[in-house]
C-alpha cells in the first residue's frame, strides 16, 4: 500500500531545499529599492540609468535602462545601486535571470564592503556581457576582484564578504578599451530576479 505520509515528509524534505535566497525577485515585489548611480554624479557626466517594473498581467520583471553619452575619451558610465546589509561568506555565487537589448551588452556586476560607497571608493567588480535571450548569469564570490574607476587594483584587500554594504549594475563607456570596444547610446536590461546561493 502507498504511503502518504511518507510522500508529504518528502515533499516537505523538497520543498524546504529551496534553490537560493533571493535579493530581488521582480516577478513578485512591487518596490524598487535601486537608485541610480551614473557618471551625472562626476560633475561633467551626461550619461542616465533608471530602473522600472514591467507590469502586463501575470508577467512582470525589471527593466533596466541605460543612456550612455560618453565624453571624447569614452569616459561615461550608467547604471544603479543598492544598500544592502549582507553576510556572503557562506554563498557561492550572486546569480541574476536577464536579457539585454540594444545598442552594447558590455555591463560590471559590482559589490561594495565596509559602508564605504560612491563613485569614489574602490568596488569589486565582475564584467560581463548580457544574453539576448533570457539566461541565469552567475558570479561566483570569490571572482569579484578590487577595481578603481575601470582599473583591476593589484594591492588592495580582498572582499570582507561578511560586510557587502552595497550591490551596482552598471554599464560603461569603456575609456580604457579599444576604440572598438567603447560603447554609447541606448540599452535596456530586463531582470526577472537576483539571487544568492
Amino acid at each position: 500500500m502507498f504511503n502518504f505520509f511518507a510522500l508529504f515528509f518528502l515533499i516537505g524534505v523538497f520543498s524546504g531545499l529551496g534553490c537560493c535566497d533571493y535579493i530581488d525577485n521582480f516577478e513578485k515585489q512591487t518596490e524598487i529599492l535601486w537608485k541610480e548611480q551614473s557618471d551625472t554624479l562626476m560633475g561633467e557626466g551626461k550619461s542616465k540609468a533608471t530602473l522600472t517594473l514591467l507590469q502586463n498581467g501575470p508577467l512582470q520583471r525589471a527593466v533596466l535602462f541605460t543612456l550612455l553619452d560618453p565624453q571624447p575619451d569614452g569616459a561615461a558610465f550608467a547604471g544603479i545601486r543598492k544598500n544592502v546589509k549582507l553576510d556572503l561568506t557562506n554563498v557561492n555565487k550572486i546569480s541574476m535571470n536577464i536579457k539585454s537589448r540594444g545598442e552594447y551588452r558590455g555591463y560590471e556586476f559590482c559589490l561594495r564592503d565596509r559602508g564605504l560607497s560612491g563613485v569614489r571608493a574602490p568596488a569589486y567588480c565582475q564584467y560581463f556581457k548580457g544574453p539576448e535571450d533570457f539566461e541565469t548569469v552567475n558570479f561566483a564570490i570569490d571572482e569579484f576582484k578590487p577595481h578603481f574607476e575601470g582599473q583591476i587594483l593589484t594591492n588592495y584587500t580582498a572582499l570582507d564578504k561578511a560586510n557587502v554594504s552595497q550591490l551596482s549594475l552598471l554599464t560603461y563607456g569603456g575609456v580604457r578599451l579599444p576604440k572598438h570596444m567603447q560603447q554609447s547610446g541606448v540599452a535596456a536590461m530586463e531582470i526577472n530576479w537576483i539571487s544568492i546561493s
